[in-house]
């Protein structure tokens, strides 16, 4: 009953594993001109890149870049390449490629790779 009214009283379990990390930049402005989106991008990147240094033994699962648009609508790509600045600017450009519009904020992030004995099972056929 009290759960469907925002009541709950229960403590929070802050004991699980990070799943991803990422780093996000809203800009005042709008923003059109790729050699400006670049550089913001590569800030971005640099900020990301710093705070995974935190955790160094995490093996990542895919790097993506987050592009909101001045209309607010926001848009992912994702793939599974190695984290450095080449690959996160190929995933931007190939996402501009498909949408050209005004940039309103840039994420950089990746995804880590965790086993939780949810793999697909392999079954045996004969």
């Amino acid at each position: 009953y009290n759960y469907c009214r925002g009541i709950d009283d229960r403590d929070v379990s802050v004991n699980g594993k990070r799943k991803s990390l990422s780093v996000e930049h809203t800009f005042s402005e709008d923003y059109l001109d790729m050699s400006i989106l670049k550089e913001k991008l590569q800030a971005v990147f640099y900020e990301a890149e710093n705070r995974l240094k935190k955790y160094p033994n995490e093996v990542f699962k895919s790097i993506f870049v987050k592009i909101k648009y001045a209309d607010f609508k926001s848009t992912t790509i994702e793939s599974q390449l190695s984290f450095n600045f080449l690959n996160i600017e190929r995933l931007f450009e190939k996402r501009m490629l498909e949408k050209k519009e005004k940039v309103r904020l840039l994420g950089v992030g990746v995804r880590f790779f965790h086993q939780d004995g949810t793999e697909q099972l392999c079954l045996p056929f004969s």
